[in-house]
């Protein structure tokens, strides 16, 4: 017997499935590694697509040469066949998780007839126990009940054998002649024969209890081993259930996973089959298209070769030509840029789905191996064969899905490379549109420049003129204003100054008188506090020291034993203090500390306000002081003049603040103008580089048109690639120019901002004029 066909049986046995169940050959089938499997089954795995319809379509796709009807028929049929290869696939998976869950009911079926066998015969080996041990507790009591009545007589007869002989003695006496024995030895042994039976019935009864008690405890223990094999049968068979119930649902949730696959698969074919019809239409209109395109080309050579005079409106017919191709081109490049698009989407979403289709692979072997682990341990190797033969299949499918997708593939880059071509003729006519249209930029921005340039110039000249002449204006009327108030001015108020400097002599004087006097005050007070603080410090340092020592004392004495002649004990009978005492005085110092805080904290109070008042009037002196030095010089008459010049820088000062946030309100907006001027002119920029592509892919479809169909299709990749360059070219804006313009502009309003700031600052004055006049205020 080989070990698989070893390990197989084991496996029936320890999941209590009967060995008839499988056949000789099954069981060799499962060594071999081979599965059987049913006609309906073989036949759902070859039923998804031949390779003969797959060949021939690719044939016919050859001979009509590379129509797009072509690449729309493959992705159907593609879909077809990856839709049919879905389904087959999720029908082998249902079919398995239905024959998985067959063989998880019948594992559970069996598992509950073990389950209830197992418990019948527990049951009936729980009652024979429970009987027998009925049976020797009723034996055990009958002769527990019997012990009394044979203690008594063992006791009566240990009491007429107590004067007996021993057994070896007796044994000697039996042996010998009853005729020569004595009377007494006689009866010795007539006793012994009378006792000597129930001795023996004794000691055998002693070894039939020990022989039963043993009994009884080898039953109690094979009962508990019984009960312990029933705890662990029970604990295995709910480890059981919990593994098929968990199995369940991971089939059940494998089933709904590929339920829902196919239901999302089914979704994007009819999704794909909308686009294709789309697409179906939107070829049929581009024909369509393309032969009225060469119809108005040949009515446009006829009339041509007809009016070959008349060349000014041959010119304008052109020119409308070319306007009416090129918007026909511009329409083109946004539906090709719509196709590419999409074409790419669909690309995009292919390749996502051929990425989940391999997860959804992955994920399916994972659950398959899965699957197989659980049924080698449930039942038997069957399910390796089978699972090694859908792998297999799964293998062919998933190479048959690659070639499909390559093809597809292929056909989309053929595709893209004939738009591409003609993308690039569009793009290098648009260029050279581009090309023309920057040379008038520049031509213009030039002259614009200049003429802001003389714009500004002139402002600046009259701006100028117009600050000139309101100077010269203001400073004659200052002057005629200043000659009339001049002496009036000065009369009265040298006069108010000479009455109020002697006031304030006056209050000076007061005032000095009353600081002195404070300050003498609160320098005796001062003094007295810190007198009567010493006094309090020495105080409490002979308190801390009265205190320390009643403390040692009592230490002292509490560390040793009652002595009359101690002098410590005779120290503190005389020490004028007790605890309340203490308590007292301690009450009492707080009590007058906290007024002296009190007082002292007025004073302090008061000596701060004094100072307070000092400093006030040392300022007032000194005002006064200045005052009077001013009144007594010579040019005193200028004040009433300098006050007026200082309203006038306020009001300067309050203009240029105007000024400065009108200057930050225009800088804001110049920004702004800046910043879209540089907008508009990248967006010209790619508008141009767009006319170009477009020109460059108009010349591509007009070469190819011209052309023979040879030639077209042997050109074909390489206008594809032109356009695909012409279209990826980048738009590209000079940042250095841009910014040049930016800081010309900017240097022009920084310069206006700067002379208003100069003649400003003219108008003010100079720096120490200023600090005069903030003095005076004060």
């Amino acid at each position: 017997m080989s070990l698989k066909r070893r390990d197989f049986i084991k496996l029936m046995k320890s999941m209590n499935i009967d060995p008839t169940t499988f056949s000789e050959e099954d069981i060799r089938q499962f060594e071999q590694g081979q599965v059987i499997m049913s006609d309906s089954e073989s036949d759902s795995m070859r039923d998804s697509v031949s390779i003969a319809d797959i060949e021939n379509f690719q044939q016919k796709r050859h001979n009509r040469g590379g129509d797009t009807h072509d690449t729309v028929n493959m992705k159907n049929v593609l879909q077809l066949i990856q839709q049919q290869n879905y389904s087959s696939v999720v029908g082998m998976q249902e079919k398995q998780i239905a024959f998985l869950n067959a063989e998880i009911k019948r594992i559970q079926a069996a598992n509950d007839a073990d389950r209830q066998r197992i418990f019948a015969n527990h049951r009936i080996e729980t009652d024979k126990l429970l009987s027998e041990i009925k049976q020797l507790k009723s034996k055990m009591i009958y002769q527990e009940s019997q012990l009394p009545g044979i203690r008594e007589a063992l006791a009566q007869v240990r009491d007429m054998l107590a004067g007996l002989v021993p057994e070896v003695v007796y044994l000697r006496l039996r042996d010998m002649n009853e005729k020569e024995m004595p009377i007494q030895d006689w009866v010795l042994v007539q006793v012994w024969e009378i006792v000597y039976p129930f001795k023996k019935e004794g000691e055998f009864q002693k070894k039939e209890i020990l022989a039963l008690r043993e009994e009884l405890r080898q039953i109690t223990e094979k009962h508990q081993f019984l009960l312990n094999d029933l705890e662990h049968g029970q604990k295995m068979m709910v480890d059981r259930e919990e593994d098929i119930r968990r199995h369940k649902l991971n089939y059940d949730n494998a089933r709904k996973a590929l339920e829902l696959e196919l239901i999302k698969s089914q979704e994007e074919l009819a999704l794909l089959r909308e686009k294709g019809a789309r697409f179906d239409e939107l070829s049929r209109d581009y024909k369509r298209l393309e032969q009225e395109k060469f119809l108005l080309e040949e009515k446009a050579g006829f009339y041509q070769n007809n009016q070959a005079g008349d060349k000014a409106r041959d010119q304008y017919k052109a020119q409308d030509d070319a306007k009416r191709k090129g918007d026909l081109l511009q329409q083109d490049k946004e539906y090709l840029t719509k196709e590419n698009i999409q074409l790419l989407e669909k690309v995009k979403r292919l390749e996502d789905k051929l990425d989940r289709t391999e997860k959804e692979y992955l994920e399916a072997k994972n659950q398959a191996q899965e699957y197989l682990f659980q049924l080698l341990n449930s039942k038997t190797d069957q399910t390796q064969a089978y699972e090694k033969r859908i792998y297999s299949e799964i293998a062919d499918l998933k190479e048959k899905h690659h070639h499909e997708l390559e093809i597809a593939k292929q056909n989309l880059v053929d595709i893209y490379e004939t738009q591409i071509k003609f993308l690039k003729d569009a793009k290098e006519e648009i260029q050279l549109r581009k090309d023309n249209l920057e040379g008038q930029v520049k031509e213009k921005s030039i002259l614009y420049d200049h003429l802001l340039i003389d714009y500004r110039n002139l402002q600046r000249k009259i701006d100028g003129d117009l600050s000139e002449q309101r100077i010269q204006l203001r400073l004659k009327v200052e002057e005629l204003d200043r000659v009339q108030n001049i002496y009036e001015d000065t009369l009265a108020n040298l006069k108010a100054m000479k009455y109020e400097n002697e006031m304030l002599r006056e209050k000076i004087n007061v005032l000095k008188a009353e600081y002195y006097k404070c300050q003498v005050e609160a320098k005796e007070q001062m003094s007295g506090i810190n007198a009567q603080l010493q006094v309090a410090k020495e105080q409490l340092k002979n308190y801390e020291g009265i205190e320390r020592e009643i403390d040692d004392a009592i230490m002292k004495s509490a560390g040793n034993e009652y002595d009359a002649m101690n002098p410590l004990l005779g120290f503190m009978g005389t020490v004028p203090t007790s605890s309340k005492r203490r308590i007292q005085q301690a009450l009492n110092l707080a009590q007058r500390l906290q007024a002296k805080q009190r007082e002292s904290e007025e004073l302090q109070i008061k000596l701060r306000e004094k100072q307070q008042e000092i400093e006030k009037l040392q300022e007032e002196t000194k005002l006064q002081r200045d005052v009077l030095d001013k009144t007594h010089q010579p040019h005193s008459y200028l004040v009433a003049h300098i006050e007026e010049r200082d309203r006038e820088i306020l009001k300067y000062k309050s203009l240029l603040k105007k000024y400065d946030q009108d200057y930050q309100i225009l800088k804001a907006e110049n920004d702004d103008i800046a910043n879209r001027f540089m907008r508009a002119e990248e967006d010209l920029q790619r508008l141009r580089i767009k006319r170009q592509n477009l020109q460059n892919i108009q010349n591509i479809l007009i070469g190819i048109a011209t052309g023979s169909q040879n030639d077209m299709r042997q050109n074909l990749r390489s206008a594809i690639n032109e356009m695909s360059e012409a279209l990826n070219t980048k738009t590209y804006i000079d940042p250095q120019s841009a910014m040049q313009k930016k800081s010309k502009k900017l240097d022009l309003f920084l310069d206006v901002a700067q002379n208003n700031q100069q003649k400003q600052k003219e108008q003010e004055g100079p720096s120490w004029y200023s600090k005069l006049k903030q003095k005076q205020k004060r």
